[in-house]
């Protein structure tokens, strides 16, 4: 289960972007695509709701996206564990997932 930091939808042309005052890039969804494929991902977990970018960027090169939103900053619920585990389950392979604050 690699954690990563959420994908942004940058403007047209590189596949990064980086804040106007300094702080982390924010790559494309293609962008990590390409590297959880190298890895052995074929599935991403989102935990935050409003996602923040459009997830055919994963779909497009073959990776399954798994809504499974939970409030930021708290322990998930039964369900939201239930769900989970069974996404991890069914997976082909590995599974990365994130929430906004990128620590997975």
């Amino acid at each position: 289960l690699p954690p990563m930091p959420p994908p942004a939808d940058p403007p047209a042309g590189p596949d990064f972007s980086a804040p106007p005052h300094g702080g982390p890039r924010r790559f494309s969804p293609s962008f990590y695509a390409d590297a959880l494929l190298q890895l052995g991902v074929t599935d991403v977990v989102r935990l935050h709701s409003p996602p923040g970018y459009d997830a055919r960027g994963l779909t497009r090169r073959g990776l399954v996206v798994h809504d499974v939103f939970t409030p930021e900053d708290e322990l998930p619920s039964e369900k939201v564990l239930r769900r989970f585990l069974a996404v991890a389950h069914a997976a082909r392979g590995l599974v990365a997932l994130h929430c906004r604050g990128g620590r997975g």
